[in-house]
């Protein structure tokens, strides 16, 4: 027998010891495989063909399962006549039936002598799943919301807060009417989402509002327990005031899973001590009873992102009704939010308004707003702006994010260096990669403008970043690659200050991993 003939044959005993559950596995992934959305076929190619070599079974077979949930979930959805939310009870189910698409966490806590369930529902999908799964049906998108909580008293369930629903960046390929035969499906529904509710012959209001740099917090009240009910967006607890935060403390509870209660305790902190100096704590209760204040908690030094705020605050925005009108499933009309902000005294975020006398009108308005946002500084426009879409008295139609070149290009450094730390990628590679990515984005913006607009790319300072990533302890020392990720997570801006001082020698991570040991 010479050698390809015994390699043939050793190929063909491997494959017939291939176990049985191995090959029902095969099949059930074929199956699910199978006539999948164009959409899905387009992110595996992802611009070289085939899937990645570097996916596990596992990571396919769970990709494939999410697939064949979103479509089940549809078709519970489609059968749903007459509806615009789905109601809690159904959420419930949907969550336990939907375990790769949907996340229940609870916690029973003791107030008034009560025994309570609070339940955050959250979403198991990410990126290009998300906006699959929101682009799939009307339900899902109005149901599913940045930051859902529901609570179980005496046999009952109710919404406790409910944040808004979720709103997508402004494509401008398909703003721009370069949509082609080839355009990804979701990018077109998610599209007219946002921009065909709109009327074509009156009216349209557009309220940019400051996109704050910071953590999502949430504010509702309960008047049947005399408690507020504050939350990061996947996070909530009830307390009466700040004694009452123990229950969350997992310093106190000893109950690992507490530990997600960090952010929500420090948004519940910072809210205590506005309403400890307010004057109108009974209004606020009166609207938020029925009703969730939406804003971005910022200014902690100890959290920091990409904009640097003088104080600790929290900047509002939005109310969401916790039982949605018959008109409309959106927030309150901005006009209406932004005035009862400020006669509540609270802290609002800043804010713009321009009217659009029909659908052309708003074409070219919201044209040359994506023009001065896109190249303004962070110092200038924090993250971008959210723009609401409304008329001038009653709906809120639809919201978009329109986000600064500079956020996008750091957010983008952020990304890929934690990349390079924890998943140990070549930092040249990832460089050349940063460079092509900024670059397209680069150009697409510059088919807005008649002259080519000289746009910084921040490739020196990519390079700076990707540099400092090239040290052996990195990979070696646990905690030192432990206390990389984390400076990059929390301390970004004092990361950036550090790279950008061209004379210092010493490594930007040695040197505070040093001086953090020294203290």
């Amino acid at each position: 027998m010479n050698g390809v003939e015994q390699k043939n044959e050793n190929q063909e005993n491997e494959q017939n010891q291939q176990s049985k559950s191995q090959k029902k596995q095969k099949k059930i992934i074929d199956k699910l495989t199978q006539r999948t959305e164009e959409y899905f076929s387009q992110q595996q190619t992802i611009n070289q063909g085939g899937i990645s070599s570097s996916k596990s079974l596992a990571q396919i077979s769970n990709n494939q399962l999410r697939k064949h949930q979103i479509n089940r979930l549809v078709e519970e959805c489609q059968k749903m006549k007459n509806l615009k939310e789905i109601p809690p009870e159904q959420v419930l189910k949907m969550v336990k039936t939907y375990d790769m698409l949907f996340a229940g966490q609870s916690k029973q806590v003791t107030l008034n002598e009560q025994n309570i369930q609070i339940i955050d529902i959250k979403l198991r999908v990410h990126n290009e799943f998300e906006d699959y799964l929101y682009s799939q049906h009307q339900l899902i998108h109005n149901t599913f919301r940045r930051g859902l909580c529901l609570l179980l008293l005496d046999n009952e369930y109710q919404i406790l807060r409910k944040g808004l629903k979720k709103f997508f960046d402004i494509n401008l390929k398909h703003f721009l009417k370069q949509g082609n035969s080839t355009t990804n499906k979701t990018e077109e529904i998610i599209h007219n989402y946002t921009f065909s509710c709109l009327p074509k012959d009156s009216e349209i209001k557009i309220t940019q509002m400051e996109k704050v740099n910071g953590e999502n917090a949430q504010i509702s009240y309960i008047r049947t327990l005399d408690r507020w009910v504050i939350g990061s967006k996947n996070v909530t607890l009830i307390c009466k005031d700040e004694s009452e935060l123990n229950q969350y403390d997992s310093q106190i509870t000893n109950d690992p899973l507490d530990t997600r209660y960090r952010y929500a305790m420090k948004i519940a902190q910072e809210w205590f001590k506005i309403i400890g100096s307010s004057k109108n704590v009974d209004s606020i209760k009166k609207y938020l009873n029925d009703h969730t204040l939406i804003g971005e908690y910022c200014g902690n030094n100890e959290y920091q992102h990409f904009v640097q705020y003088d104080q600790v605050q929290v900047k509002f925005y939005a109310l969401v009704p916790k039982v949605s009108a018959e008109f409309s499933v959106n927030c309150l009309h901005p006009d209406e939010t932004l005035a009862i902000l400020q006669s509540l005294e609270l802290n609002t975020v800043r804010f713009n308004h321009i009217i659009a006398k029909n659908y052309q009108d708003f074409e070219k308005q919201l044209l040359d707003i994506i023009k001065t946002v896109s190249i303004s500084k962070l110092s200038e426009v924090g993250e971008g702006n959210v723009i609401y879409f409304s008329d001038s008295q009653q709906e809120c139609f639809s919201l978009a994010k329109l986000k600064s070149l500079e956020y996008r290009f750091k957010r983008k450094i952020r990304e890929k260096l934690r990349l390079i730390i924890t998943k140990d990628q070549n930092s040249n590679a990832t460089l050349n990669k940063y460079i092509d990515e900024v670059t397209q984005l680069a150009k697409e913006l510059n088919q807005l403008f008649e002259d080519l607009t000289q746009i910084d790319l921040n490739i020196d300072l990519a390079k700076k970043c990707f540099e400092a990533t090239q040290i052996e302890l990195i990979q070696k020392d646990a905690n030192f690659k432990n206390f990389c990720v984390e400076m990059i997570d929390n301390k970004f801006i004092s990361f950036l200050t550090e790279i950008e001082q061209e004379e210092k020698k010493e490594n930007v991570f040695q040197s505070a991993y040093l001086k953090k040991n020294v203290i």
